[in-house]
């Protein structure tokens, strides 16, 4: 990391670390940064085959809904899922509900008032990432599936004489990750 940062994070109360923000800061104390993280390698046999054992904080944290969700919203998350037998297989039928939209950069903005995802879902049903990544969250936790929007950027590209990544404001990217107990946080595009 090229410039000052902050990272974030909380304590969830089962010897586990949510890391959820590494952000700039006007100064830092902190010379280096070192991530370890870990990416599960699970298939989708194993993915079918997890538990829904789920830690309390990953419910309390990861299935909130706004009150003022449409039913709209709801009653699409029961149709889609409603004939999936596991977590994994609902979660791949929202991915390919979704795959029926149109990806745009060129959309107008939305309403001032309402719910985004049920703009994007029932009216404008053409976006960017952030509107497909905000409606598979929005579905996914109405189904019961622990599921989190992630915010980042795309590796960039490799500059060999620099021997680094360059990363710019067009790799910004955004994204779904859902919960499996035992496996941990598995991507959904």
């Amino acid at each position: 990391v090229s410039q000052a940062y902050q990272v974030e994070s909380r304590d969830t109360g089962d010897n586990q670390l949510d890391l959820y923000a590494i952000k700039s800061r006007p100064t830092s104390e902190v010379n280096q940064l070192e991530i370890v993280s870990v990416i599960p390698l699970a298939g989708e046999a194993q993915l079918r085959a997890a538990n829904q054992a789920y830690p309390q904080w990953i419910l309390d944290r990861y299935l909130q809904l706004p009150e003022a969700l449409p039913e709209q919203v709801h009653e699409l998350a029961r149709q889609i899922t409603q004939d999936q037998p596991t977590v994994y297989d609902k979660a791949k039928a929202i991915d390919t509900y979704l795959r029926g939209y149109s990806y745009s950069l060129e959309i107008p903005p939305p309403p001032d008032s309402g719910d985004i995802s049920a703009y994007f879902l029932f009216e404008q049903k053409s976006g960017y990432c952030d509107y497909f990544a905000t409606a598979m969250t929005v579905l996914a936790r109405s189904a019961g599936i622990p599921a989190r929007l992630v915010i980042g950027y795309a590796s960039g590209l490799y500059n060999s004489d620099e021997q680094r990544y360059i990363i710019s404001a067009a790799d910004a990217h955004s994204w779904v990750e859902i919960y499996f107990p035992g496996i941990g946080w598995i991507e959904f595009e």
